[in-house]
């Protein structure tokens, strides 16, 4: 956490800050001058609020503010409703709708505010911390609070809302038996198992399995080369990050990179298969008891990359390691189309018994 006097009005996570305060700003925002807040943080330890209230933190990508939402729940277990403030990015406030109890706010407070809580959740550059210690989140988060946090909070959370099957219905989607969801896309290209693999495992899936349709979400770029009646090709399609949200909650299975989906999945318990290359499974869904990874870790000598620090979007090894071509993580390539197949048969084989 670093601490920036502004001199002039800037814009910072989409909100306009101004002149002459001393505003509290995460590691993460690459770019932005400042001291070091240490000393004005606390590390939260259970029970801590009493009589005040505790902050949590965190900028980060979509997938990181369902971990963070889990985090607070369990923040908001221990020290009750109205005691917990979470600052997060603007662009993300929609995300946290619904979740009574802990009052959410956009970035950044301003020093006096900060210096105001008996104690601080700081999870500014918590994935990469994590990943460097070959750790897991949760448990790394956990550490410190004074108590052996119960396992039922160490997975995400998010709050299912009416409206979040709005913009569905307005494209037409309605699927009346079971479906696959398939997330195409991870927050990069070398989080990303490769899109024409992906559509052979579609084909393949929809072959054996003549009463399921395939719903595929995530950026189109690059986008599926395969068309078939029961696949509902939603890439690029959906405006509303919620109504993932709504898919995840209806699905009776997903398949997807260490990605936004598969910690959407676990909040609803939904059987997955998890596709691991540069992140292993043990760093964010060690406690999600229904992914089922593929991590071939022995493909690459990087592997997990991330906790070796490499520069994984120049990574030496990565395939068509060409100027100007897509780079795909050796690991996630390795991956079959029939070892994700054989991974949705067991799940089917469960859903069976069950």
């Amino acid at each position: 956490m670093r601490i920036l006097t502004l001199k002039d009005p800037m814009m910072l996570d989409d909100r306009l800050h101004h002149p002459h305060d001393s505003i509290v700003v995460p590691n993460e925002v690459k770019g932005v001058p400042g001291t070091h807040a240490d000393a004005y943080t606390i590390p939260y330890r259970v029970g801590c609020a009493a009589g005040g209230y505790a902050a949590l933190y965190r900028g980060g990508a979509i997938g990181d503010q369902f971990i963070a939402m889990g985090i607070a729940r369990a923040m908001q277990h221990y020290e009750g409703d109205g005691r917990i403030e979470a600052y997060i990015p603007q662009r993300h406030l929609p995300l946290w709708e619904g979740f009574a109890g802990v009052r959410v706010l956009p970035l950044a407070p301003t020093i006096a505010t900060w210096k105001s809580y008996k104690g601080h959740v700081c999870l500014d550059d918590i994935l990469s911390k994590t990943a460097h210690l070959d750790g897991n989140v949760y448990d790394y988060v956990y550490r410190s609070w004074g108590v052996e946090v119960d396992d039922q909070f160490k997975k995400p959370y998010a709050k299912l809302l009416e409206k979040d099957q709005h913009e569905l219905a307005t494209l037409g989607f309605d699927v009346g038996g079971p479906f696959l969801l398939y997330s195409i896309s991870g927050s990069s290209l070398w989080k990303t198992y490769p899109t024409y693999e992906a559509g052979l495992f579609i084909k393949s899936f929809l072959k054996e399995n003549k009463d399921w349709h395939v719903v595929a979400v995530g950026h189109d770029d690059p986008p599926l080369s395969i068309t078939h009646q029961r696949l509902i090709n939603l890439q690029g399609r959906l405006r509303n990050i919620r109504s993932l949200l709504h898919l995840a909650a209806r699905c009776d299975m997903a398949v997807c990179p260490e990605s936004a989906i598969m910690h959407i999945g676990a909040v609803f318990d939904t059987p997955t298969v998890g596709l691991y290359g540069p992140y292993g499974p043990e760093h964010t869904s060690k406690y999600y008891q229904y992914v089922n990874p593929i991590f071939p870790k022995d493909v690459c000598p990087h592997a997990p990359c991330s906790v070796y620090e490499q520069p994984k979007d120049k990574c030496k090894d990565a395939v068509n390691a060409i100027q100007g071509e897509p780079k795909w993580c050796n690991v996630l390539r390795s991956i079959k189309p029939e070892d994700i197949l054989a991974k949705t048969k067991d799940i089917l084989k469960s859903l069976k018994k069950n």
